[in-house]
């Protein structure tokens, strides 16, 4: 027996259909062309895409016993009574819902918002969304039967009835961080219809079948489970082999984002300042929290085309080489890398990234060195700062395409003072999926025995000592400078 597991993206979708005992027989990844200019997405564009994927998939393998999706999230599709889109959605990184976020904490109170939902109200909520279109597409929303989110989206299409999983729930604004009642205050101040909200599901639980009509046309005598996935996030924390308090994945990817495992709920004026949600993790007895960095594998692939690339094509192979140039020596120069804005913590301020002790004396691999030296530091800041919340980490596992880089990994090392695991997967989404998956179906006992069979760690970077003295007292200056930044007395 196996499973198709799929992973979408804002732009690509990832599709691995995985053996029982969590052999890899298939893995495919392709653009769905679903993302419109205006912050849209078409997603019945991604379903032709899976659908045409899944057609191929059937005619290889036998014995498919179930499917099951995860995406990113906050975007909100509208659906008719059969589950189909009505309109594109809007993508969770659009930012016209602006007014909205500033009328709605106005009137509900923005703390108020953060002690019952566990987010911060901004304008990748999707109840900030629902309001814009409210607001400017009523008639979209009237004859809206049910508000879906994207992976629900598709397994509703292959069969499943409407439904929301627990981890879109949890980040709605509009239900507490458990996912088990709604905020009335909320539905009422923005006119939510509550009867389109369908009910929510936890993750690895079955949802219906693939529908007679897909059988036929997969040509598949017993039809697979549909089972319950979600908001990629949780699924690639747990994929990379995190299940216990202290427990953190570092994701180094486009962006970068350090997701840490709570014992309890942790909602505190500190925790509200910095930006740190929380919700409830799976349905375990533990909590989920994250530091985001919207541009760390950015800020490289940003300095590295504008300094070496003559194309828009970024070349794996040549950035590793000119990193392993660039850590050889060492500089005053200070990158700040919020070349997309400010995540955690402090969100809600305007902020740009900036270079900071530039001379006519620097070279291209001193500007590269201070680009890896800033996302480091960057993310240690979120770490102190996690301290300051009685929010420590004891464990970190690294993921994503910049754990590749074997030099800029040892630097983070170096920087953050603490040794990083090294998960074996370049995917974790997909192996956190399996885990779910394979779990629910019986194939293994515990969800750490299903990650292990697709992910084990394979080895750890640990801080060199002889580097310390020298970062620490560099990170001293990243901090002292960021602190007069953030407070407005320097611009940059």
């Amino acid at each position: 027996m196996s499973v198709i597991c799929i992973d979408i993206g804002t732009t690509r979708c990832k599709i691995s259909t995985i053996e029982s005992n969590g052999q890899v027989l298939s893995e495919s990844a392709f653009s769905h062309n679903a993302q419109l200019p205006d912050n849209r997405l078409d997603s019945e564009l991604i379903f032709r895409a899976i659908d045409l994927e899944l057609q191929r998939l059937f005619s290889q393998f036998d014995s498919i016993d179930g499917i099951t999706v995860s995406s990113f999230g906050e975007t909100l599709i509208c659906t008719d009574e059969s589950g189909t889109a009505l309109a594109p959605g809007i993508l969770y990184f659009d930012t016209r819902a602006r007014p909205q976020v500033e009328k709605l904490n106005s009137l509900l109170g923005e703390q108020q918002i953060y002690s019952h939902t566990g987010h911060r109200l901004h304008t990748v909520s999707p109840l900030a969304k629902f309001c814009w279109m409210r607001d400017h597409e009523k008639r979209l929303i009237d004859n809206t039967s049910y508000f879906l989110f994207m992976a629900d989206y598709i397994l509703v299409r292959l069969g499943a009835s409407p439904f929301i999983s627990k981890s879109f729930a949890v980040a709605s604004n509009w239900m507490d961080y458990h996912a088990k009642e709604q905020w009335p205050d909320a539905l009422e101040a923005t006119g939510m219809p509550s009867e389109k909200l369908p009910p929510v599901r936890s993750a690895g639980t079955i949802a219906g079948h693939l529908s007679p009509d897909l059988c036929k046309r997969y040509h598949c005598s017993t039809p697979p489970r549909l089972i319950v996935g979600g908001h990629d996030q949780p699924f690639a924390t747990i994929g990379a082999g995190v299940y216990s308090p202290g427990d953190a994945v570092y994701g180094m990817g486009t962006s970068d984002s350090l997701n840490l495992i709570l014992p309890k709920p942790t909602l505190t004026e500190h925790t509200y300042q910095y930006g740190f949600y929380c919700e409830q993790y799976f349905d375990t007895p533990n909590y989920l929290t994250s530091a985001q960095l919207p541009s760390g594998g950015k800020s490289l692939t940003w300095v590295e085309q504008l300094l070496f690339s003559s194309s828009k094509d970024f070349s794996f192979e040549v950035c590793e080489r000119h990193i392993g140039q660039a850590i050889t020596q060492k500089n005053d120069i200070l990158f700040f890398p919020l070349i997309n804005g400010s995540g955690t913590p402090f969100s809600l301020t305007p902020l740009s990234g900036s270079f900071w002790g530039l001379t006519d004396q620097a070279s291209p691999y001193d500007l590269i060195l201070s680009v890896l030296e800033g996302v480091a530091f960057e993310m240690k800041f979120n770490l102190e700062l996690l301290h300051d919340c009685d929010m420590d980490c004891k464990r970190i596992i690294v993921s994503g395409g910049g754990a590749q880089f074997d030099d800029w990994l040892q630097l983070r090392s170096n920087i953050l003072g603490l040794p990083l695991w090294i998960s074996s997967s370049k995917n974790t989404g997909i192996s956190g999926l399996f885990a779910l998956c394979a779990t629910a179906l019986g194939y293994f006992n515990t969800l750490q025995d299903a990650v292990q069979s697709t992910n084990p760690i394979c080895g750890v970077k640990n801080p060199r000592s002889s580097e310390s003295d020298y970062y620490n007292k560099k990170y001293r200056q990243y901090r002292e400078l960021r602190n007069l930044i953030q407070n407005g007395v320097l611009k940059n």
